[in-house]
């Protein structure tokens, strides 16, 4: 027969602690690793214990199991039919008149930079 696990042996909230029947090697969420007997869920994420066949792997999170829960039987929050969708004609009027001026001045210095180099001035 399968052996089956249960989501609550492989879910357990943050800042709880963790006795291990003997001491295994810890891989924290962080990348940290430590050999001890107890686990002490101080940050979110994924807990790697032991080595080879021995490794379990438990999550921590700030939720309970119940709201960890992707199988969700009734709708939470608001349905999409309370939504109105519609195209939002918004006008703003660009000023340009300072990027032509840049431009201008631009044009000018290369116009004076090219008589200058030609030797007319």
């Amino acid at each position: 027969m399968v052996e089956s696990v249960k989501l609550k042996d492989l879910h357990f909230d943050t800042e709880s602690t963790i006795i291990l029947k003997r001491p295994l090697q810890i891989e924290k969420p962080d990348g940290k690793s430590q050999t001890t007997s107890t686990l002490l869920g101080d940050l979110a994420g994924i807990y790697k214990m032991g080595k080879g066949d021995d490794r379990k792997i438990i999550a921590a999170n700030l939720l309970s199991v119940e709201e960890s829960n992707v199988n969700v039987k009734q709708e939470i929050g608001e349905g999409i039919s309370e939504f109105k969708f519609e195209i939002v004609k918004e006008s703003q009027k660009l000023n340009l008149e300072l990027y032509l001026v840049i431009a201008g001045a631009i044009i000018l210095l290369v116009e004076l930079l090219y008589v200058k180099f030609r030797g007319d001035i």
